[in-house]
């Protein structure tokens, strides 16, 4: 699971690419950071509650083995293009 301390969570970084060794992101793992890209791997199974809240996301990538995204995480995102692969 990725999870990060709360003093280090109001980091700089505007891109991220999360391990393909990560299975599960935790509650509130980038909360506040300044993440503008998300690449999430298809290695991961769930994103917990409010993990990205307060992110400015412009662009992020979900893949299909994500069965399950908490709340908050996504809901201030515009979304412009949805692209779904065939299971």
């Amino acid at each position: 699971m990725l999870t990060y301390i709360h003093g280090e969570r109001k980091s700089s970084f505007t891109e991220v690419t999360i391990p393909d060794s990560v299975e599960s992101i935790g509650w509130g793992a980038f909360a506040g950071c300044q993440i503008a890209e998300i690449t999430i791997p298809d290695s991961v199974e769930s994103i917990g509650m409010g993990a990205f809240a307060g992110c400015p996301i412009t662009k992020v990538t979900i893949p299909s083995s994500v069965k399950k995204v908490g709340g908050c995480d996504f809901q201030r995102l515009r979304i412009i293009r949805k692209r779904y692969n065939k299971l």
